[in-house]
């Protein structure tokens, strides 16, 4: 009995890390996109996928994106539909699912180009993420050809603001990203106006 006493105690200890970092989001093995491309449309997704240190999905996470540090964000009314959204503190929290993905159709418009969007499941640190993409960049929460042109003016630059599709460059796709897929876009409540100057744009762009 002495001597089993011992045995049992120390594969105790040693099973006691495996145990408490079970079902702990863990930074390593999570997945957090270098980028969050928003539209005021909610069209664009973006997802987070939290897993522990053994890899495996947590499950019902809470993930939280902190916009505190990012002022020229601006959201939509209906931000966040199916989130938990907090205005004054300038968060967005979503669930993981039996996948251990979180995800967010993010309703909002403008720039991050210098904050950083701090992202945390259950309080854990999983990464500051700079914003700094949305086809809305000037942030009234409506695509527009004034959009379109401010992409335009970039292009030959690795700005990644204005590279919308993620190939690395600013080029002509991306002002064809923004005007034939989110062109228009915006808020509800917010009057989407396709003028004389926005076709023009779009005609120019292709």
């Amino acid at each position: 009995m002495h001597v089993r006493y011992p045995a049992l105690l120390l594969l105790l200890c040693c099973a006691w890390p495996a145990v408490a970092t079970a079902g702990i989001p863990y930074a390593g093995n999570s997945t957090v996109p270098y980028r969050i491309l928003a539209c005021p449309a909610g069209d664009v997704r973006f997802e987070v996928v939290v897993r522990d240190i053994a890899n495996r999905p947590v499950v019902g996470s809470y993930v939280v994106l902190n916009f505190s540090t990012c002022p020229s964000v601006v959201f939509c009314d209906d931000c966040c539909p199916g989130l938990t959204f907090d205005r004054q503190a300038r968060t967005v929290t979503a669930v993981s699912d039996v996948n251990g993905v979180a995800t967010f159709p993010l309703k909002m418009g403008g720039l991050c180009p210098t904050g950083y969007v701090v992202v945390r499941a259950d309080g854990f640190l999983l990464g500051n993420w700079s914003i700094g993409i949305s086809p809305d960049r000037d942030g009234n929460l409506l695509v527009n050809a004034t959009d379109a042109t401010m992409v335009h003016d970039l292009i030959g630059t690795s700005d990644l603001s204005a590279d919308l599709d993620g190939d690395g460059a600013v080029t002509e796709a991306d002002v064809s990203w923004l005007t034939g897929l989110h062109g228009g876009h915006s808020c509800a409540g917010v009057v989407s106006a396709r003028g004389s100057t926005w076709g023009s744009i779009k005609l120019l762009y292709r």
